[in-house]
């Protein structure tokens, strides 16, 4: 994750740039933040750090950099756009039995009606958008 949310920075300075982060992997440092956050344990409570997050700051647009981040900025429709970069598609993973394959597709289908675009980062990315 690090670099690449570290690059969006880079490539939008005028920006202001905010992160909130589950601390499983870290930015590595390049990145201007104004601010930065850890998120809470739990899928509920990280969803509604986001919304708070998102009622504080206003944000002009909310960038949504893996799945998870996809599920949390996604599942309730926030009040800015949402740029998804999913960072693989969860459903993908090879050791996911079918049902649950499945399941996690159909939810990526319904979480693709919350959100404004896509940022995929490869071709085949692209077409499973």
């Amino acid at each position: 994750m690090g670099r690449a949310v570290d690059r969006i920075t880079e490539l939008v300075p005028e920006a202001e740039h905010h992160l909130l982060s589950s601390g499983v992997e870290s930015t590595d440092g390049r990145g201007a933040y104004a601010g930065t956050a850890a998120l809470p344990d739990g899928a509920a409570a990280r969803v509604r750090a986001v919304r708070a997050a998102v009622g504080e700051l206003a944000p002009d647009v909310v960038h949504a950099h893996s799945s998870w981040a996809g599920l949390y900025t996604r599942v309730l429709r926030l009040p800015v756009p949402v740029v998804y970069q999913p960072h693989c598609y969860w459903f993908e993973r090879p050791d996911l039995p079918g049902p649950l394959r499945r399941a996690v597709r159909a939810a990526e289908r319904w979480l693709a009606t919350h959100g404004s675009v896509v940022a995929a980062v490869s071709p085949h990315e692209e077409r499973l958008a």
